[in-house]
């Protein structure tokens, strides 16, 4: 399968972004990534803590944040955009990237049995922006 233009785009911005710059530059790079995507940094260190953009791109909350009161709330591991979500008929494509998967695609040659397992199970597809923050919880 081809490589959507977008997989390219991340895959040179991610060379980019785990090189560490003389502090001065490196400065200027996260002050201007953090303006230019309009990044809220209340709940993070300074920018200029981070000596790569990448470092800057998977930043820690500073401090932690605290679990919902509510009980019932549903908590995602991630703070993302909700692009599509509902139940899964038919082995139903997905779009990732602007490219449509099967969940067969999806789950790779190694875990064919589990495809059929996940049969009218319910799904949502999550979208993280470059501005948005990159750390995964569970």
């Amino acid at each position: 399968m081809a490589k959507h233009f977008t997989s390219i785009i991340s895959s040179g911005f991610g060379k980019f972004a785990s090189i560490e710059f003389h502090s001065g530059v490196q400065k200027f790079i996260n002050s201007g990534y953090v303006k230019l995507m309009g990044i809220d940094m209340s709940e993070f260190k300074e920018t200029i803590a981070y000596p790569t953009l990448n470092k800057l791109f998977t930043r820690a909350f500073e401090p932690p944040r605290a679990w919902p009161e509510d009980k019932d709330a549903l908590i995602s591991g991630v703070d993302a955009l909700i692009t599509d979500a509902g139940m899964i008929k038919e082995g139903k494509a997905y779009q990732i990237k602007g490219m449509s998967y099967s969940i067969e695609e999806l789950f790779g040659e190694y875990h064919k049995e589990a495809v059929a397992k996940v049969e009218g199970g319910e799904f949502i597809n999550f979208y993280l922006s470059p501005k948005d923050y990159h750390r995964y919880h569970m």
